[in-house]
């Protein structure tokens, strides 16, 4: 969104985010979510920060915004209704974006504050019996519901009075939506040590009413989109017109290497040639920087251990915010490498801020979740889209522009056979940029 907002401010594109995002400007200790709990007297006027990014959105032709707020925004009366066009950046994530966006969790801690406990045993396997609690809660939650309400009616509420009360709305919402679910479309699974989590099986039920919200044109962008996103958005192959263009980078400047190794999966109990194998190129490139992607956690700690590397290597702690660790990462010099399951996507790592990138796992979709499960049994492709999506994501985290430079290596057999069964679910640069070699080539030029 910063991005958008600085390169196209100049022709009126303007942003708005969650309420949440904005500082109210009553109080120093208030969001602007806050402050419309708390009555403010700005609210709905242009000294309201957030009443103000509305009301620029209401009047210009060009608004960008984030997934999230534009799913819960009411479309019939707020700053997004009657666009004729809507562009979705990123486009390969909207089918998760739905999905996370219709995800219920319940953590424990505010269900105990109900004082009902969450259903166990066999009672629990049950969606049907699921309902009912909810309904049970639902009016429970109603009752501390209006007990806050009373409390913030005096002219000083205390900001823990507000907050609570925020959060009892989206309890009551959240409560009213698993009541309401459709037993047979919804999948609850225990989370361990958080709660309860609810996910609807066919999250593109929903696409309609959350993301298209019957909007004429609409043009979904991504380097990485196919076909089957559509369908996993509910769209038919003859509602949609799918173009697919060439890549402008050079092939040489961003080659994928799979160099074969062995598979890296749960039957394997000696991975080391895995980790002499990452050695090997690390030892000829000790004058750059680099991403080592583990895709576990349990992988992580274990690359630590074999890897005669391990004191180059960086990484974040679990639990730790990515954002800090990524922060020291780009503050660094070579040779640092940065081992994570968790850069696959969503940071970029431009020019000398990582010139390789070593891939050690195929990134599997986590079968043991009921969830995962359940989507896979009503759709076969579910879990190989969803790998291949962040696999070709992931290799494109070091390669950013024409004048970039990186080196992508897989060293996971399975690479052989999921490229040759789902290579469908990749766009066409990914094959034409994939090299296979017995070897790991001497380093290109350093940027």
């Amino acid at each position: 969104m910063d991005q958008y907002s600085a390169d196209f401010e100049s022709c009126g594109m303007v942003e708005i985010r969650g309420r949440s995002n904005y500082q109210c400007e009553l109080r120093e200790d208030f969001s602007c979510e806050d402050g419309r709990v708390g009555r403010c007297p700005y609210w709905g006027s242009v000294g309201c920060p957030y009443s103000a990014a509305e009301m620029r959105c209401r009047v210009s032709p060009l608004v960008v915004t984030n997934y999230h707020k534009w799913f819960v925004t009411r479309k019939d009366d707020s700053p997004f209704s009657n666009f004729e066009q809507l562009i979705c950046d990123e486009g390969h994530e909207a089918p998760e974006a739905l999905a996370d966006h219709m995800q219920i969790l319940l953590h424990h801690k505010e269900i105990e504050a109900l004082r009902l406990p969450f259903l166990d045993g066999t009672e629990a396997d049950e969606f049907w019996n699921w309902k009912r609690w909810a309904k049970a809660a639902h009016a429970l939650c109603t009752t501390a519901l209006e007990a806050t309400a009373a409390k913030i009616e005096c002219a000083n509420p205390k900001p823990a009075w507000i907050k609570e009360y925020s959060h009892l709305i989206n309890l009551q919402q959240r409560l009213l939506t698993l009541s309401t679910a459709s037993p047979q479309d919804w999948v609850g699974e225990e989370i361990r040590d958080v709660g309860w989590q609810f996910d609807p099986i066919r999250p593109a039920r929903y696409a309609e009413l959350k993301l298209f919200c019957r909007i004429p044109r609409i043009i979904m962008v991504s380097a990485t989109i196919r076909p089957k996103t559509m369908y996993m958005l509910g769209v038919p192959q003859e509602r949609f017109d799918f173009f697919e263009y060439p890549s402008d980078f050079d092939a040489s400047r961003c080659p994928t290497y799979w160099i074969p190794t062995m598979r890296n999966d749960h039957k394997q109990n000696d991975l080391s040639m895995l980790y002499l194998r990452a050695d090997q190129i690390m030892a000829r490139r000790g004058d750059r920087k680099a991403l080592i992607h583990t895709v576990s956690w349990k992988g992580l700690q274990e690359l630590l251990a074999c890897t005669k590397y391990a004191p180059r290597i960086m990484s974040n702690e679990k639990g730790e915010p990515i954002t800090d660790a990524i922060t020291r990462f780009r503050k660094s010099e070579p040779p640092t490498v940065f081992a994570s399951p968790s850069v696959g996507t969503g940071f970029d790592f431009a020019g000398n801020e990582a010139e390789y990138q070593i891939l050690l796992k195929v990134p599997f979709q986590d079968g043991r979740s009921k969830i995962v499960q359940a989507r896979q049994a009503e759709d076969s492709e579910y879990g190989p889209y969803k790998m291949m999506q962040s696999l070709v994501q992931t290799i494109g985290r070091i390669m950013r522009s024409k004048t970039d430079r990186g080196e992508s290596f897989i060293l996971d057999n399975h690479i052989e056979w999921v490229r040759s069964r789902y290579g469908h679910f990749a766009p066409r640069t990914f094959h034409q940029f994939f090299r296979k070699l017995q070897v790991a080539p001497p380093p290109p030029p350093k940027l």
